[in-house]
């Protein structure tokens, strides 16, 4: 427990000469560097996922890697049921301090897509082109927390980890936007084996990966009042109608609206901010071959 676990070949199974390999290890290695440094040695064969800023460490180690661009994303996660993310005010100031290109750079070395706060990708067909995304604005920030009564600043604790690619470079990287508008950010980071348990869906400001869904999966397991990672503890009773009824629109058209609805009040309430969507790596031996990286990350 919390090391490996080896699954052997079965010399009896029906499909034969399945499987190829006489085993497999999966091997719990709790941190980036420790992972990538065990690839390039040759203790193990496999890294998934491999983060961003490590492919030209790998390549130059002789690893090989493989890249698929995803419908994953990373983000910023606020519980509207916990002051002061109740206010749409600060919401709204928080994602005016959202430089997107700026997060991409740092958080996915240039690589990914553009996101605008909803899980939609730009090459999903429920994708809805007429939205307009919210500008880095530090000045409309400031003007809306002095509204919401914090014009003296804004003091928050952003909680991060290690434990998926790009997170940790995206709460740095807030923190250095944020200040531009009057908040600072205290980054918190958990540790990797305690981080879903004690800091996800308790903590009120975190910062979180997600895998590549399908449309009506990503919005139905996050945002419907009552889905168990409902991370931002948001209720909007018109997104849980629009949800339930979008999934039954058999016209791409009409479907396509629906979702186009959901993405644009999404926007606008922001509960959460994702800034971009993250490409999918995995690292290899030279001696690998039949694995790449999938565009849902499994």
């Amino acid at each position: 427990p919390g090391e490996r676990t080896r699954f052997e070949r079965n010399e009896a199974y029906w499909d034969n000469p399945l499987p190829y390999l006489d085993a497999v290890t999966f091997f719990y290695m709790p941190e980036p560097v420790t992972r990538l440094e065990a690839l390039r040695t040759g203790s193990v064969d496999v890294q998934m996922p491999l983060e961003a800023g490590q492919i030209r460490s790998a390549e130059s180690g002789g690893v090989v890697v493989s890249e698929q661009a995803s419908a994953g994303y990373i983000n910023l996660a606020m519980r509207v049921d916990r002051e002061p993310f109740g206010d749409i005010r600060v919401r709204k100031a928080l994602q005016h301090l959202t430089d997107r290109e700026f997060i991409r750079e740092a958080a996915n070395y240039g690589r990914g897509e553009i996101a605008n706060d909803h899980p939609v990708p730009p090459f999903d067909p429920h994708f809805w082109h007429g939205q307009v995304q919210p500008g880095f604005d530090p000045a409309e920030a400031k003007r809306l927390l002095d509204a919401a009564g914090f014009g003296g600043g804004l003091n928050l604790t952003l909680h991060t980890s290690t434990i998926t690619p790009g997170i940790q470079e995206l709460a740095i990287a807030y923190k250095e936007l944020a200040v531009q508008g009057g908040v600072n950010v205290t980054v918190q980071r958990g540790s990797e084996d305690s981080y879903w348990s004690d800091v996800w869906l308790v903590e009120p400001f975190t910062t979180v990966g997600w895998n590549g869904r399908t449309v009506d999966q990503a919005l139905s397991l996050i945002y419907l009042s009552d889905a168990p990672w409902n991370e931002s503890k948001y209720v909007n009773p018109e997104i849980d109608e629009l949800i339930a009824r979008a999934r039954g629109i058999a016209d791409q058209e009409a479907r396509t609206e629906a979702y186009g609805r959901i993405q644009q009040i999404l926007i606008d309430d922001a509960p959460r901010i994702i800034p971009v969507f993250k490409p999918n790596f995995i690292g290899m031996s030279t001696k690998v071959g039949g694995i790449a990286a999938h565009p849902s990350n499994w």
